[in-house]
């Protein structure tokens, strides 16, 4: 298999939980990593780290030609750059951004198998003059999937998905119609079977509402707009369930996918299980892009003590669904 690698934030832990997951995968790894990012952090750190995995490095000027080779990692040197750790500015941002660009390039271009993407921070993509949510909402963009991409969440606990994903809570309801859900269902479902070779997948709707509304005592979304769709799709769907009993009960372990209505409802019981080792996939893509499912965490960088499990994780996941892929692709 073939990887790429953007660098994510170079101020943050990013080419650190990179380097060290290079370096573990390294004796028995028979895949090939692509990573951009400036070489005097990358050797900097490589060095810190005390690394001996075997790399070569490339001008960006060649990574048009990329070509595999008996080194384990090519490093595209997207040029020299100064690194403060512990802050997102906007030096950071144009880095991160310029490493996400042209790993997707790469990843399209010579059709890779995958893409992992390190943390990076919007704080610097804004400070760059940057516009975008992110990794999710660029990728979206590049490959013209605005409306049929849906972030899910793995692990080997439970795959989570969301419906809404950066939105204030007081905009929440109003961003869930019947439309938007029933085509983030399909998003899931489509992914569930293409990407996880699940025949039949069996998907948890989580309500909006406390109880989920409570037969429309407590609010009318859950009667009026998720019921009607779930009655759609019976033999896939189940629900709404309220999220307190459904997480207390541990019912996620019944069910291939927990759907939730916002951000906080599905991540804060995904990330109590997975903190270090949940992975971000951006379902419904053309391409396939994993990540680590924490941030830059600038308070320890610098530091390297920081924990590449998510890393090893990203890397698993996008091998299992590059091999899903083409397995039901022929």
């Amino acid at each position: 298999m073939n990887a790429v690698i953007s660098t994510g934030d170079i101020n943050g832990i990013s080419p650190e939980i990179g380097i060290k997951g290079l370096q573990l995968l390294s004796p028995s790894s028979k895949d090939h990593f692509t990573f951009l990012i400036p070489s005097n952090i990358f050797l900097d750190t490589y060095k810190k780290l005390g690394s001996d995995f075997s790399y070569r490095i490339i001008k960006e000027s060649e990574a048009d030609q990329l070509k595999p080779v008996s080194d384990f990692v090519t490093v595209v040197d997207i040029g020299e750059c100064e690194q403060e750790y512990g802050k997102p500015t906007k030096e950071s941002g144009e880095v991160a951004y310029k490493s996400f660009r042209g790993a997707y390039e790469i990843l399209a271009g010579h059709k890779l198998d995958f893409m992992i993407t390190l943390p990076l921070a919007k704080e610097a993509l804004k400070l760059a003059g940057i516009k975008g949510s992110g990794h999710t909402g660029l990728l979206a963009e590049w490959t013209s999937s605005s409306e049929n991409y849906v972030m899910m969440f793995l692990s080997e606990e439970f795959k989570t998905a969301l419906v809404t994903i950066h939105v204030p809570l007081k905009d929440v309801p109003a961003a869930i119609t019947e439309d938007i859900l029933e085509k983030k269902i399909n998003v899931v479902l489509n992914s569930l079977r293409k990407d996880f070779n699940i025949a039949t997948p069996r998907v948890a709707v989580l309500g909006l509402n406390p109880h989920s509304g409570e037969n429309g005592m407590l609010g009318r979304e859950e009667t009026e707009i998720i019921k009607p769709v779930i009655k759609k799709r019976r033999d896939n769907l189940s629900g709404p369930f309220p999220p307190d009993a459904y997480f207390g009960m541990k019912m996620y372990k019944q069910y291939d996918l927990t759907l939730g209505m916002y951000h906080d409802q599905a991540l804060i019981p995904f990330k109590l299980l997975n903190f270090e080792s949940g992975v971000n996939f951006t379902a419904g893509l053309p391409v396939i892009r994993t990540s680590p499912d924490h941030g830059t965490a600038f308070d320890i960088a610098g530091k390297f003590t920081a924990n590449p499990a998510s890393f090893i994780a990203a890397y698993k996941w996008g091998k299992k669904i590059s091999e899903s892929r083409k397995n039901n692709a022929g």
